[in-house]
């Protein structure tokens, strides 16, 4: 976990930089609110300001970004495009093993799409509070082409009770991110995974 202390020394030199949440654009240095790739809006830059609150409901997702959750970064949606593709019968006979396959690729597809659209429904259509950031630090347990991401955790209120969140990102700057910084967050009724996010989302 970092503190403010963190904004000079070794993180200095990232202060200026930003990854769009949106589509990837990565900017070395931050110059307009928004991307000029998607039109997204931006993170701001680690520190004590908040930023603007984010659009009233419901807010413009980039399309990009829309068809990246729910098609392509999705794994269960991933494996079971895979199921049914590699399943799909090219000669007259079926057989049960080939329905049953493809079935279950019909399922996780189903789950995926259905896990994308409620991170959309919560960025779309959330009710905006303020949090703050309670932690910032590689997340060891996961990692891609050698990579660790970065879990970010934080805290906001819902219905008078103060909950506890985390997400995965992957931006560089995201460790200088410190405890008690205050942040936006987007939230949904419902208790679901993902029913939360930081407003704009990290990349």
């Amino acid at each position: 976990m970092t503190d403010q202390a963190s904004f000079d020394g070794k993180f200095s030199s990232l202060s200026g930089s930003v990854l769009c949440p949106w589509c990837g654009t990565y900017y070395k240095q931050r110059s307009e609110s928004n991307c000029g790739n998607c039109g997204g809006p931006l993170p701001l830059p680690p520190g004590p300001d908040r930023g603007p609150s984010p659009p009233s409901a419901p807010r413009l997702l980039p399309k990009a970004y829309r068809r990246k959750i729910l098609f392509a970064t999705g794994w269960w949606f991933r494996i079971g495009a895979l199921l049914i593709l590699i399943n799909l019968p090219f000669q007259y006979h079926v057989n049960g093993l080939d329905v049953l396959l493809i079935s279950i690729g019909g399922y996780l597809c189903w789950k995926g799409y259905g896990d994308g659209r409620r991170k959309l429904d919560v960025l779309e259509h959330g009710q905006a509070t303020e949090g703050i950031i309670t932690e910032a630090k590689e997340n060891p347990n996961i990692q891609v082409d050698e990579k660790h991401p970065f879990i970010i955790t934080y805290s906001f209120s819902r219905n008078g009770q103060t909950l506890t969140a985390s997400m995965n990102c992957w931006d560089e700057t995201s460790l200088m991110h410190f405890a008690g910084e205050p942040i936006w967050v987007v939230y949904h009724s419902l208790d679901f995974e993902n029913s939360s996010s930081i407003w704009p989302p990290l990349a």
